[in-house]
């Protein structure tokens, strides 16, 4: 039976301590702001004198920013708060200690991914303020962004499973989080470009993105630009009905595997 609360509590208490998370938090805002009076800027200076629809087109712009620029910012930020959650024990040779307890290697995985993604979630809550400017211009629904955030979040989680799979395959804190990004670098930016030649090779008249699906910036920009989601269901599959089951079923078999290898055999071998 998994037991979330040892570790949950001690993993967010842990986190919390220490200036670590307020400048990560304070960071994260700056940014974000930084990058809202930028997108103002520029939508006041590239919208034609007198046109009527200014309000709603710099709002439009300034939350299609936001949603992509919060999105790379959670792909960067959830490997790096989870691939350092079970090679950091066995660095600190805490690891057997927690192997011996009653606790279930089930439970000492989930318990670190969901403190990992509480504070996340905490971020991307803090957030929506600056979000929230949008709104002052007009042309964005509420309902825009509830499905924009509860993309994040599951962007947070399925990342997060990277870095904590790495993590627990991985003995070093450092190479976890080396081969954490390398497999979202992979993922992110060698995809686009493998679709690409496939779909050459095979001289399709329409593009499949064999591999885009698990790429998170056409889901995000399906769910922030409807006009987005509307021309590419013309000729593949919606991102936002393929793309989320995909995430979620490797999200499944990347905790399987660091349950796995958290197990107590694994941890008896010293592997």
């Amino acid at each position: 039976m998994i037991n979330l609360a040892p570790v949950l509590l001690r993993e967010l208490r842990s986190q919390m301590r220490g200036r670590r998370a307020m400048w990560a938090l304070t960071a994260y805002l700056s940014i974000l702001l930084l990058v809202a009076l930028a997108v103002y800027a520029i939508a006041l200076t590239s919208v034609p004198e007198g046109a009527t629809e200014t309000g709603e087109s710099v709002g439009k712009a300034l939350f299609v920013t936001l949603s992509v620029l919060q999105a790379s910012l959670v792909v960067l930020l959830a490997p790096a708060f989870t691939a350092n959650a079970i090679s950091q024990e066995r660095e600190q040779k805490t690891f057997d200690l927690l192997a011996v307890t009653l606790v279930e290697p089930a439970s000492i995985v989930l318990g670190k991914l969901l403190a990992s993604l509480a504070y996340l979630g905490m971020v991307l809550v803090a957030s929506l303020p600056v979000m929230a400017l949008a709104f002052l211009f007009g042309g964005v629904e509420p309902s825009s962004v509830a499905k924009v955030f509860a993309v994040e979040m599951l962007l947070a989680l399925v990342f997060g499973s990277v870095g904590i799979f790495f993590s627990s395959f991985v003995r070093r804190t450092l190479w976890s989080t080396v081969f954490s990004y390398v497999a979202i670098f992979t993922l992110v930016a060698v995809g686009p470009i493998v679709d690409t030649a496939i779909n050459a090779v095979r001289g399709a008249s329409d593009y499949q993105p064999f591999l885009l699906y698990l790429n998170p910036f056409p889901l995000i920009l399906s769910v922030a630009v409807p006009e987005f989601a509307e021309e590419m269901a013309k000729t593949v599959t919606e991102f936002t009905l393929l793309t989320p089951i995909l995430y979620l079923a490797l999200t499944g078999a990347l905790f399987a595997a660091a349950v796995y290898f958290v197990g107590p055999k694994r941890a008896a071998s010293g592997k």
